[in-house]
């Protein structure tokens, strides 16, 4: 269940740069990681009521190991819910604020996904390597998504901002 969720964000990714049409492009990407979303949900609840789920993605020297269990299906749980709801108020959303405006959206639609799926492994992975990693993607991605109208100089601030502060906490979590 949870390779299906992390498969299904990552699709999202995909799907989400390609399409040549933009409105298809950001409906795409927040379809599937609705969907996404509410697998997750289905999941910490699941987990919660105590079946807890452990998986391993790839095999060897690079394997990921996840886990489900009940402290973290109940932060996966809080955050499930905002991804999900945050994934279906952005269909329309994006496409009434952006791309009406003429913004590309083709950031947006990478992005979104991927920063769910790495919020997603920073809960329920159990190596610390793989916890930096998803931690920095995660970092990297919110900054495209923080910096989605890069033509304002406030918000390009706030995106250096951010990145920085990002890497900070990163430092002190590999210092720890």
């Amino acid at each position: 269940m949870l390779l299906i969720t992390f498969m299904l964000f990552i699709i999202a990714s995909l799907l989400g740069a390609f399409p040549p049409n933009v409105r298809w492009r950001s409906r795409i990407s927040c379809v599937l990681s609705s969907i996404a979303s509410i697998i997750l949900l289905y999941a910490s609840a699941k987990a919660l009521l105590g079946s807890p789920i452990q998986q391993t993605i790839f095999s060897g020297p690079a394997s990921i190991p996840l886990e489900l269990d009940r402290l973290s299906a109940l932060f996966l749980l809080i955050f499930s819910i905002p991804y999900t709801l945050t994934s279906i108020y952005s269909i329309k959303y994006i496409e009434d604020e952006y791309v009406n405006a003429g913004i590309d959206v083709r950031r947006h639609s990478i992005c979104f996904p991927i920063f769910l799926m790495s919020m997603m492994g920073v809960i329920l992975v159990r190596s610390g390597l793989w916890l930096i990693v998803f931690w920095e993607l995660m970092s990297f991605t919110s900054y495209f998504l923080i910096t989605l109208e890069h033509g304002k100089r406030g918000v390009r601030d706030a995106g250096f901002v951010y990145f920085i502060m990002s890497h900070i906490a990163a430092a002190l979590l590999i210092v720890t």
